[in-house]
């Protein structure tokens, strides 16, 4: 279904089409953040050419699913990971298959599913069952919401060298009870580490901030020269007092907004 949606947009309506696949998190399903999207995030004429792809993760987990074993012995956790790794390469692949440039694809999510498209997103060389190697992706961006970098050995041994030339969207409350804000610092840290040249630019948002329009705290970089242009770099957001997920205050619609801005410049029409 995603490549027929795909093939339309390049066939048919002569835009340019992009994708935006969206994972969800530990023990959730993909309809909620598929709702978000259709009635929020997207619902801008400017967005109107990115198709959303939102998958369910494959393994049962309460309510929901999640994408790797949890609480598992290591090897366990680690296969899993990598048959779910192997299972977004096929998903990104029946968009490129469809037509879609690599430059022209999104891959974010929120907590498990941000580590997920972390992974997917920047890892060349993990090997995967029956010794398939990670395919190493080039995209448009990276969206990372409450994220960290999952099982970071071997990360680590299986960057890819694609990282540099990758916008990443960072969004994080500074009062996360299940992501810790300071893990979302370090994995940060650990992707600048790892990509020395790649700037990252932070931003914090207060509720005064949001309600006078005066958001721009920027550190890192001169000007506003990264609200206007597609670079690679980390687009850091704090959210001030806000927890892990929706909070149905001003954040969500900051980060609406932020989302959108960024979308923009990453995949443009």
């Amino acid at each position: 279904m995603a490549a027929t949606t795909a093939s339309k947009l390049v066939n048919d309506t002569g835009k340019r089409a992009a994708t935006l696949i969206f994972l969800h998190g530990l023990g959730d399903t993909p309809s909620g953040w598929r709702q978000s999207f259709t009635a929020k995030y997207l619902n801008d004429p400017s967005l109107s050419h990115i198709t959303l792809v939102t998958p369910s993760a494959p393994r049962r987990y309460g309510p929901g699913y999640s994408w790797y074993h949890i609480g598992a012995p290591d090897n366990e956790s680690k296969t899993s990971l990598n048959a779910a790794l192997k299972m977004l390469d096929a998903l990104i692949q029946e968009q490129v298959d469809a037509g879609v440039p690599q430059d022209r694809i999104v891959l974010g999510g929120f907590s498990q599913g941000a580590g997920m498209t972390l992974a997917t997103a920047f890892t060349a060389s993990q090997e995967l069952e029956a010794q398939v190697q990670k395919k190493e992706w080039k995209l448009g961006g990276v969206m990372a919401l409450a994220g960290y970098v999952p099982r970071e050995d071997e990360f680590r041994k299986a960057i890819s060298p694609t990282l540099k030339d990758t916008p990443i969207f960072w969004g994080h409350g500074n009062v996360d009870s299940v992501v810790k804000y300071r893990v979302g610092e370090a994995s940060i840290d650990k992707l600048h580490d790892l990509s020395p040249s790649l700037n990252v630019y932070k931003v914090k948002h207060t509720e005064g901030d949001w309600q006078a329009d005066t958001d721009k705290r920027i550190e890192g970089g001169t000007g506003e020269a990264w609200k206007s242009e597609k670079h690679a770099w980390i687009e850091r957001h704090e959210y001030d007092d806000m927890d892990h997920g929706p909070t149905y205050r001003w954040h969500d619609q900051a980060m609406e907004k932020h989302m959108r801005e960024w979308l923009r410049r990453v995949v443009p029409v």
